[in-house]
């Protein structure tokens, strides 16, 4: 493991090489800020099971050629990865722009883009990886594998709506069906088997299911995935484990058949469940042109309809 090297500038900042352990195989390393991150961290929802990111090979003695480096200011943390000059960049998702990322920002968190342009920063779904070709013809992949969004500037919603009309803003507030607080309700009572529960439910359902994620709910996750959460928590993964009990269900319904889903969100992951699309987009040149680099910023195999 990398010797951690600290560096207090002041109360509200650190900064330090990251500590790192290989993963899953030879040439895979999962870096952490320090120790404690790491052991505090919740379960990868990348992985079939999200446990595989957790468990380090032992018999590694591989080091990592490339080091990050983080810094903690007010809240945020900043990663950063030298690498060498000439280095070109890809990935990122389905997000719009060049298909070479250099000097792209991106937004990883799920977000509607209807009518999105060359210049959107983020989409309907996440895919927080960027595959880095150096000089040398050798490529790295660099997966930020968190889906959780900074609470820091936003912890009171009705704090925020009251400086906003001061400021001569409106709020307008969505508000989506949920699943009711109340003993004996079959869906309630299902807790943390409602996946299952799903999937048995999808023999009595129509040939085609549509749904769409409330932005506005409380998730009562399972205890190793971080339990009860607000809606950050589980954001970016919501659509993609949608799209998994739906998948499943769909099998369990008719094991002959090879169901075919379609989300619009997602997260690194869901291509084992389901097709995608470039969201809404229009029926323009333009945008047919932007859909070449798209697709193939995915990079994970999904495949587009």
């Amino acid at each position: 493991m990398a010797e951690f090297e600290e560096m207090a500038v002041t109360s509200d900042v650190k900064s330090g090489n990251m500590v790192f352990e290989p993963v899953l195989e030879e040439g895979v390393f999962r870096f952490d800020c320090i120790a404690d991150h790491r052991n505090a961290a919740f379960p990868s929802l990348s992985f079939v099971n999200p446990k595989d990111r957790d468990t380090p090979i032992m018999t590694s003695h591989n080091v990592s050629s490339y080091i990050p480096t983080f810094e903690c200011v007010l809240g945020e943390q900043i990663v950063q990865i030298e690498l060498p000059i000439g280095t070109s960049f890809y990935g990122t998702g389905e997000v719009s722009g060049q298909l070479e990322r250099m000097g792209k920002r991106v937004f990883t968190w799920n977000m509607v883009a209807g009518a999105y342009g060359p210049g959107t920063t983020s989409l309907y779904q996440s895919h927080p990886g960027v595959l880095a070709v150096l000089p040398s013809r050798e490529s790295l992949g660099v997966l930020a594998d968190t889906t959780r969004r900074c609470e820091e500037r936003y912890p009171d919603p009705k704090s925020l709506v009251k400086d906003l009309h001061l400021t001569g803003f409106k709020a307008i507030w969505m508000l989506d069906p949920g699943i009711k607080h109340e003993e004996g309700y079959f869906v309630y009572d299902s807790g943390s088997e409602l996946m299952s529960g799903f999937k048995q439910l999808m023999e009595s359902l129509l040939l085609a299911v549509t749904k769409t994620m409330p932005e506005t709910n409380l998730h009562r996750g399972d205890i190793e995935l971080g339990g009860c959460q607000n809606h950050s928590h589980y954001h970016n993964v919501y659509g993609m484990l949608m799209a998994r009990s739906t998948y499943e269900g769909m099998k369990l319904s008719n094991e002959n058949n090879c169901p075919f889903v379609l989300t619009r969100a997602g997260f690194i992951g869901s291509q084992r469940y389901a097709a995608t699309w470039t969201g809404d987009n229009l029926c323009t040149w333009e945008h047919l042109h932007m859909s070449i680099s798209m697709v193939l910023q995915l990079v994970s195999g999904q495949g587009i309809l």
